[in-house]
C-alpha cells in the first residue's frame, strides 16, 4: 500500500525496524528516527504524544490452522 502511496506523494518509503521490539520501534517514533508507526495500538496516554489516523487503515489478525481430529 505504501508504495502505491509513494507515485502519488512522489517520495520513497524505507522500511526498518523489523529487527527491533514494538518499545524499540516506539522510541524511535518517538526520536524522530522513523515517521511512521503501523503497530501501535492506540492510548490514551500515547494520544497525548503521538498523532493517530482517525480512519482504520492497517489491520493485524492471526490465523490459526489445526489438523482435523487432532485432539492434542
Amino acid at each position: 500500500m505504501m508504495q502505491d502511496v509513494s507515485k502519488y506523494l512522489q517520495c520513497t518509503f524505507s522500511y526498518v525496524g523489523y529487527d527491533k521490539t514494538a518499545k524499540e520501534c516506539e522510541e524511535m517514533l518517538r526520536s524522530g528516527d522513523i515517521d511512521i508507526y503501523t503497530a501501535a495500538r492506540k492510548t490514551e496516554e500515547r494520544e497525548t504524544e503521538f498523532a493517530f489516523s482517525k480512519h482504520p487503515a492497517i489491520t493485524a489478525t492471526t490465523c490459526m490452522n489445526v489438523k482435523v481430529g487432532n485432539t492434542m
